[in-house]
């Protein structure tokens, strides 16, 4: 058994007791108690978790380098910071009387009205603000999604959080082997929601893309999908607002058939969408991901982060 392994060994009780902590505690917290709490927790962990923060901020200042000249990268940072711990928190949070709290705490833009009007779509959404909340709330407000997750290493906590995504009636299918489940669900007019701001190798269906500047492995799945089912494909968001409550929002609605013979063409539309949200609200995007991860063939290593390979 290598470090690794003795590391996650360690880890998984710990992580274990975390979650039940969260789960017997934070339901029973009010609202203002929990956006506090995240605001803490958030500010606490970009203090003491250092290479999560280099992380995050060499991704700030690749993506929008004259953020630290205007002497915003650290508030930024820790905000991003605040933004996921709320995220996490309200998994725990809506998981009490979860009908009439994400009634109460998630409204819907109009431009959302097209996921809950047409049919199949697929909502394109990343890790930004609270995608968590909003999958949970357009389910109960009667668009039920067929959402794509990686299972977790540890079983017990795989079972958990599968059990806090659902309870609402959305349903989680694993990676491997997906994109039948999901064609499945496109035909029978099932909404289908899927994360776009995730690492794709080339080997698992990826395609190079354009992201702030520099390439990324993107997943092609949205193209395979939309193409062979004809699928409207809508960017979703989720906007935390000062007060605690969200905001879902929905971005232009496009498809297979606007791009033509064009290969790729709707996952850089797709990804120009979140850049310009991105640029807008940077605090809300998961910057301690490693985004920038792989370094293209023929690409100077030099201009991405230390971390890439």
């Amino acid at each position: 058994m290598n470090i690794k392994d003795h590391v996650r060994k360690l880890r998984s009780p710990v992580e274990i007791g975390a979650f039940a902590a969260g789960m017997a505690m934070v339901p029973w917290l009010p609202r203002r108690s929990v956006v506090r709490l995240a605001a803490a927790l958030g500010a606490a962990a970009y203090r003491m978790d250092g290479r999560s923060r280099r992380i995050a901020q060499a991704n700030l200042r690749l993506a929008l380098p004259g953020i630290n000249a205007a002497g915003r990268e650290n508030a930024v940072v820790r905000a991003a910071f605040q933004t996921m711990a709320l995220t996490y928190l309200d998994l725990f949070w809506f998981a009490r009387h979860s009908a009439a709290r994400l009634r109460k705490h998630v409204a819907f833009d109009p431009s959302f009205n097209v996921i809950f009007r047409q049919s199949p779509v697929i909502a394109v959404c990343a890790h930004f603000g609270n995608w968590e909340a909003i999958g949970q709330a357009a389910s109960l407000a009667g668009a039920p999604a067929v959402s794509v997750a990686s299972p977790m290493r540890d079983k017990t906590l795989d079972r958990w959080l599968c059990g806090l995504r659902t309870r609402t009636g959305q349903q989680i299918v694993a990676r491997e082997g997906a994109a039948r489940r999901l064609l499945r669900a496109l035909r029978n007019d099932q909404l289908v929601a899927l994360l776009l701001d995730q690492n794709t190798r080339l080997s698992e269906g990826g395609i190079w893309m354009d992201f702030f500047g520099l390439p990324v492995p993107v997943s092609g799945i949205v193209e395979l999908l939309a193409g062979r089912t004809g699928a409207a494909v809508v960017p979703v968001y989720g906007y935390p607002l000062a007060n605690g409550d969200y905001r879902a929002v929905a971005g232009p609605v496009m498809s297979a058939a606007d791009t033509g013979d064009d290969p790729g063409a709707l996952t850089v539309a797709l990804m120009h969408d979140l850049e310009t949200r991105i640029r807008e609200r940077p605090e809300l995007w998961l910057w301690m991901y490693k985004r920038w991860k792989y370094i293209p063939p023929g690409m100077d290593s030099a201009r991405y982060p230390f971390y890439a390979k």
